[in-house]
Parts: structure tokens; sequence; C-alpha cells
């Protein structure tokens, strides 16, 4: 099991596709992918490397042509240290779902699924009164966790502190399932433009069927629309302390994009694929 504080140190962080390059010298096929991030990012990346974009390696191509890929907004995970992949140095890791149970890396690789928000629709009433809304646009380099920030908060992630271990990441168990069905919204106590959502989820033959939370920011997705979607969440979050207070009674944990919207495998998989 892991704590809030576990989930929180891995910086999943959205990221937006520019070139997307094919490498077919590559020992493992492979794109290369130059990412927008946010601003201050780039700008620290600029300072410590002399690059003015990040760059990483994705074992993508057996689900995905450049076309796909392109302008899109990916979960990527930015903390790890720079790592030499051939020639390059990858900057971060651009994710996927794999499917589960799966040793056989190529068989993993044949079935990897990039992961992006889900963009929900929006009627023509809310896009006037709120035009900023996330259904609308997704800013590169958005932060992606349990737990929204404050209005006015670090909504976007502005600094990269490559504190994160491959070991740390693997300890946190993230899952697609599908949602069944959901309950009414409740509040937060102290913070009306906070609410939280239960769903029930089916994470498939492994973690079957099990309630899971969402805790989302105003203004709210209409979260009808999510009946019958896949989204991810950690499902190993720890029933003790601060965890127990946000996502009791063993419930799987969504993750959202600033608490705007979920996220989502680019192309329906089976549910119980697990993030890599």
């Amino acid at each position: 099991m892991v704590s809030l504080e576990h989930v929180s140190k891995c910086c999943f962080t959205i990221a937006r596709a520019g070139t997307v390059t094919p490498n077919p010298k590559a020992r493992i096929p492979s794109y290369l992918l130059h990412l927008h991030l946010s601003p201050a990012l780039h700008a620290e990346h600029e300072k410590l490397h002399k690059k003015p974009t990040y760059t990483s390696s994705a074992q993508l191509t057996a689900q995905h042509t450049p076309a796909d890929l392109a302008g899109a907004h990916l979960l990527a995970v930015i903390n790890f240290p720079r790592k030499q992949i051939g020639p390059r140095m990858s900057d971060c890791l651009v994710t996927g779902v794999v499917p589960p149970g799966v040793v056989d890396p190529e068989v993993k690789r044949a079935g990897t699924v990039f992961v992006r928000p889900w963009q929900w629709e929006t009627d023509a009433s809310q896009l006037e009164s709120e035009p900023n809304v996330l259904g609308v646009t997704v800013e590169p380099g958005a932060r992606v966790g349990l737990i929204p920030p404050p209005p006015g908060g670090a909504g976007l992630v502005e600094t990269n502190p490559r504190d994160l271990t491959w070991d740390e990441f693997t300890k946190v168990h993230v899952c697609v399932g599908t949602v069944l069905g959901l309950g009414s919204p409740a509040a937060h106590v102290a913070d009306p433009a906070l609410q939280q959502v239960r769903f029930i989820v089916d994470f498939g033959s492994t973690a079957g069927k099990r309630t899971a939370i969402v805790w989302l920011r105003a203004p709210f997705l209409d979260t009808a629309q999510l009946v019958g979607r896949q989204l991810l969440a950690v499902m190993n979050l720890s029933a003790d302390g601060a965890a127990a207070e946000w996502f009791p009674d063993g419930a799987a944990a969504i993750l959202t994009v600033n608490g705007r919207t979920v996220l989502e495998p680019a192309k329906s998989v089976e549910n119980g694929f697990c993030l890599a």
C-alpha cells in the first residue's frame, strides 16, 4: 500500500507532443517525441541542459502512428533522473497502459496504449459563461494527482526535482476500469468548490468491481457522461492517515487533471490494464 505523499512524489504531468519521429534504427521500436510542458519547466530545462524542450523515447509504435501522437496530450512522469537511451538523452517517461500480468516485454509493447485527459462535452451556455473550462482546453504542464489544488494554486508543474526512482514509481498501482454507475456529488465540508463523487467501476478480472472516488474542482465536469467510459485510478492507496480521510473504506482513488477532468486510455482497452 502507498500513502498520498508517495503518490504525490510521482510528478504526473500532461505533456503535449510536438514532433514525433520514428526511430527505425532503435533496438526496440520507438518514437522520439519532443514535448511541450509549462513555460517555467521549459525555462528551467533550458538553463540546466541548454535544450528548449523535453524529449522522450516512447515505445508506442505498435498501437499508434505518428499522426495519432502529434499534437496529442499525453500523461508523462517527469521527475526521474535523465536517462541515456542510445545516442539521445530521455528527459521524462511518456506513460502507457499495458496488459495486466504480462511478463514478455514484446507482448507488453504490442499492447501499449497512451493515456490522455478525457475531453468532456460542454453545452453552449457553459462555453459562454466559462470559456476556459477544461472541456475546451488542457494546458501543457498541467498537474495530475488525487487531490485538486486550491483555487489559484499550482495548477501547472513549474519545477522538476528529478527525485523519483523507478522502484518508487512501480509501487503505485494504477489501473484502467469502466464506470458502471455513480452516486450523487457531495461537497467538501470546508470548501464548497470541491466535491466528491463515488463511482462503481469494473477494474477487470483481477480487481473486480470496486467503489472509486474522485475529487473535483469547480466548475464541475458532468460526471454522468463518464458512465460507460474508461478512467484510471490508484488501486493500492493506504487505508490509514490522510488517505483514509479522502478515500475511505479502501476505495480506489481516481486520478484527475487539477480536479477538472479524468484520464483515459487513447483507445478502449481491457479493464485491468496497468500504467507503465
